[in-house]
């Protein structure tokens, strides 16, 4: 996680000084494969309220609405490039041709960078299938759960049911009643969850529509406490004999200093949605762990 302080302490360019180049992405709100920002380039957001700058001394950084900065690569190699590569992969070069940073989101060709008008910065292969984003650092597969899921949230194409339990995850999974426009229809959290680990690449063998499997099928830790939960696993709600609740499951993006878990969660309210749960909350039952392929 860049912090602020290690975001300013590179160096932080005034927004005003930047100007889009030539080798700029030709939509200003992305890049395409092939596509590059060089020093004193820059994406912005299509509301105009966010901007990715690749700055002269090397750090690609964004800044929300008063050029405050959110988020950075934290390199300072003066002059460096920020490429999307035909692989997929984001990577910020350094002058000599010295790769310093990267999404490692190689393998996905065809991919596209977008900055939302909601700030996040979200790499998405074809068919708009988030890969990575700066709700998370993209590395371990823990993190790479977090960023789909984040990404997922803000994913206004399919973020919502349309009509009753009809949703893009179960479609996804063919679980459930077809409904049209390729979903399905059914109660899905544990299909919007199964679908986030798949795509970052955890196992997801034994998993079902069944929130319950994530117990049953994987490495599995009782107890409301949440000790040592982390980005990436997937909460359980209601796993407890004789329950008369419908059981929950969500994937935990951010762990608090205030006692309390920050989650997105699929068929929240309708939708794919942040969640904040507290510790100790006796509707918890555990927590599974993703295994990698």
């Amino acid at each position: 996680m860049i912090t602020i302080s290690a975001i300013l302490a590179s160096g932080v360019v005034l927004l005003q000084s930047f100007v889009l180049n030539a080798d700029a992405a030709s939509n200003t709100d992305r890049l395409n494969p092939g596509e590059r920002l060089v020093a004193g380039e820059r994406l912005v957001s299509p509301d105009g309220q966010y901007v990715l700058a690749m700055q002269g001394d090397g750090n690609l950084v964004e800044y929300a609405p008063g050029n405050r900065p959110v988020w950075a690569t934290a390199t300072r190699r003066p002059n460096s490039e920020a490429r999307l590569q035909s692989d997929g992969n984001l990577v910020v070069i350094a002058p000599g041709n010295v790769p310093v940073w990267s999404s490692r989101t190689d393998g996905n060709a065809g991919s596209t960078l977008e900055l939302q008008n909601d700030g996040n910065i979200v790499l998405y292969a074809p068919g708009h299938l988030a890969r990575w984003s700066t709700g998370g650092s993209g590395g371990a597969l823990g993190d790479r759960i977090a960023a789909i899921a984040r990404a997922e949230a803000g994913n206004s194409q399919r973020n919502r049911e349309t009509g009753t339990n009809c949703n893009f995850y179960s479609g996804q999974m063919g679980e459930g009643s077809p409904c049209g426009n390729g979903r399905r229809a059914e109660p899905w959290c544990a299909d919007f969850a199964r679908w986030v680990w798949g795509q970052a690449g955890a196992r997801t063998n034994g998993l079902s529509s069944g929130a319950v499997s994530f117990k049953t099928a994987g490495a599995w830790t009782d107890g409301s406490a949440l000790s040592g939960v982390r980005p990436g696993d997937a909460i359980g709600y209601r796993f407890h004999t004789g329950t008369t609740s419908n059981d929950h499951v969500g994937i935990v993006v951010a762990i608090n200093g205030n006692g309390t878990v920050s989650t997105i969660e699929g068929n929240l309210t309708d939708g794919v949605r942040p969640n904040t749960v507290t510790r100790g909350n006796t509707d918890i039952s555990g927590y599974a762990r993703p295994q990698a392929r």
